[in-house]
Protein backbone atom coordinates (compact mmCIF):
# COMPACT_ATOMS: atom_id res chain seq x y z
CA UNK A 1 0.00 0.00 0.00
CA UNK A 2 2.59 2.55 1.11
CA UNK A 3 4.84 2.12 -1.94
CA UNK A 4 1.98 2.48 -4.42
CA UNK A 5 0.50 5.44 -2.54
CA UNK A 6 3.92 7.10 -2.48
CA UNK A 7 4.44 6.66 -6.23
CA UNK A 8 0.99 8.04 -7.01
CA UNK A 9 1.56 10.89 -4.59
CA UNK A 10 4.76 11.72 -6.46
CA UNK A 11 2.79 11.93 -9.70
CA UNK A 12 0.43 14.38 -8.00
CA UNK A 13 3.42 16.36 -6.77
CA UNK A 14 4.30 16.96 -10.41
CA UNK A 15 0.73 17.55 -11.61
CA UNK A 16 -2.02 18.26 -9.03
CA UNK A 17 -4.67 17.63 -11.70
CA UNK A 18 -3.41 14.18 -12.70
CA UNK A 19 -6.84 12.54 -12.76
CA UNK A 20 -5.52 9.03 -13.30
CA UNK A 21 -3.40 9.31 -10.15
CA UNK A 22 -6.35 10.69 -8.17
CA UNK A 23 -8.57 7.84 -9.35
CA UNK A 24 -5.88 5.25 -8.59
CA UNK A 25 -5.33 6.62 -5.08
CA UNK A 26 -9.07 6.57 -4.48
CA UNK A 27 -9.29 2.98 -5.65
CA UNK A 28 -6.26 1.95 -3.60
CA UNK A 29 -7.79 3.42 -0.44
CA UNK A 30 -11.22 1.96 -1.28
CA UNK A 31 -9.78 -1.53 -1.78
CA UNK A 32 -7.66 -1.30 1.36
CA UNK A 33 -10.54 0.08 3.42
CA UNK A 34 -12.87 -2.67 2.20
CA UNK A 35 -10.34 -5.35 3.14
CA UNK A 36 -9.68 -3.84 6.57
CA UNK A 37 -13.38 -3.57 7.39
CA UNK A 38 -13.95 -7.18 6.25
CA UNK A 39 -11.04 -8.33 8.43
CA UNK A 40 -12.55 -6.71 11.51
CA UNK A 41 -10.30 -3.63 11.57
CA UNK A 42 -13.22 -1.22 11.31
CA UNK A 43 -11.57 1.94 12.61
CA UNK A 44 -8.56 1.69 10.32
CA UNK A 45 -10.83 0.61 7.45
CA UNK A 46 -13.06 3.65 7.92
CA UNK A 47 -9.94 5.85 7.97
CA UNK A 48 -8.87 4.43 4.59
CA UNK A 49 -12.40 4.90 3.23
CA UNK A 50 -12.29 8.53 4.38
CA UNK A 51 -9.02 8.92 2.48
CA UNK A 52 -10.65 7.35 -0.58
CA UNK A 53 -13.50 9.86 -0.38
CA UNK A 54 -11.00 12.74 -0.20
CA UNK A 55 -9.27 11.48 -3.37
CA UNK A 56 -12.58 11.04 -5.16
CA UNK A 57 -13.66 14.53 -4.14
CA UNK A 58 -10.53 15.94 -5.76
CA UNK A 59 -11.11 13.84 -8.88
CA UNK A 60 -14.77 14.86 -9.13
CA UNK A 61 -13.90 18.54 -8.69
CA UNK A 62 -11.89 18.20 -11.91
CA UNK A 63 -14.23 15.76 -13.68
CA UNK A 64 -17.73 16.05 -12.15
CA UNK A 65 -19.22 13.54 -14.58
CA UNK A 66 -16.64 10.78 -14.09
CA UNK A 67 -18.99 7.79 -13.87
CA UNK A 68 -16.38 5.42 -12.45
CA UNK A 69 -15.24 7.93 -9.83
CA UNK A 70 -18.85 8.57 -8.82
CA UNK A 71 -19.61 4.84 -8.63
CA UNK A 72 -16.51 4.16 -6.54
CA UNK A 73 -17.41 7.07 -4.26
CA UNK A 74 -20.84 5.45 -3.81
CA UNK A 75 -19.04 2.22 -2.85
CA UNK A 76 -16.93 4.11 -0.30
CA UNK A 77 -20.05 5.50 1.34
CA UNK A 78 -21.90 2.21 1.07
CA UNK A 79 -19.21 0.35 2.98
CA UNK A 80 -18.91 3.16 5.54
CA UNK A 81 -22.68 3.28 6.05
CA UNK A 82 -23.06 6.85 4.78
CA UNK A 83 -26.32 6.10 3.00
CA UNK A 84 -27.30 9.63 1.92
CA UNK A 85 -23.91 10.38 0.35
CA UNK A 86 -23.76 6.92 -1.18
CA UNK A 87 -27.12 7.39 -2.86
CA UNK A 88 -26.18 10.86 -4.05
CA UNK A 89 -23.00 9.55 -5.69
CA UNK A 90 -24.80 6.52 -7.12
CA UNK A 91 -27.53 8.70 -8.62
CA UNK A 92 -24.92 10.94 -10.20
CA UNK A 93 -23.08 7.86 -11.50
CA UNK A 94 -26.29 6.65 -13.13
CA UNK A 95 -26.79 10.03 -14.81
CA UNK A 96 -23.21 9.96 -16.09
CA UNK A 97 -23.68 6.44 -17.45
CA UNK A 98 -26.90 7.48 -19.20
CA UNK A 99 -25.12 10.45 -20.79
CA UNK A 100 -22.45 8.04 -22.02
CA UNK A 101 -25.22 5.87 -23.48
CA UNK A 102 -24.13 2.88 -21.42
CA UNK A 103 -26.07 -0.37 -21.31
CA UNK A 104 -28.24 0.51 -18.33
CA UNK A 105 -29.58 -3.01 -17.83
CA UNK A 106 -26.02 -4.26 -17.42
CA UNK A 107 -25.19 -1.31 -15.15
CA UNK A 108 -28.19 -2.02 -12.92
CA UNK A 109 -27.29 -5.73 -12.71
CA UNK A 110 -23.86 -4.74 -11.46
CA UNK A 111 -25.23 -2.24 -8.95
CA UNK A 112 -27.76 -4.58 -7.34
CA UNK A 113 -25.16 -7.34 -6.89
CA UNK A 114 -22.30 -5.13 -5.65
CA UNK A 115 -21.76 -5.97 -1.98
CA UNK A 116 -20.14 -2.56 -1.42
CA UNK A 117 -23.56 -0.98 -1.98
CA UNK A 118 -25.44 -3.36 0.32
CA UNK A 119 -26.08 -0.70 2.98
CA UNK A 120 -27.92 1.38 0.37
CA UNK A 121 -30.40 -1.30 -0.71
CA UNK A 122 -33.00 -0.65 2.01
CA UNK A 123 -33.43 3.03 1.17
CA UNK A 124 -36.37 3.75 -1.18
CA UNK A 125 -34.13 6.02 -3.27
CA UNK A 126 -31.99 3.00 -4.18
CA UNK A 127 -34.99 1.39 -5.88
CA UNK A 128 -35.52 4.57 -7.91
CA UNK A 129 -31.88 4.64 -9.00
CA UNK A 130 -31.94 1.05 -10.24
CA UNK A 131 -35.32 1.28 -11.98
CA UNK A 132 -35.06 1.14 -15.76
CA UNK A 133 -37.67 3.16 -17.57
Amino acid sequence: YEAVASALGAALGIDQSHTEALAALGELCLDTGRELVAAGHGELGIQRLSEAWAWYQRLLALQPGDANGLYNAACVHGIAGNVALGLECLGRARSAEELAEADMEEWVRGVVTDADLGNLHQDPQFALIVTIQ
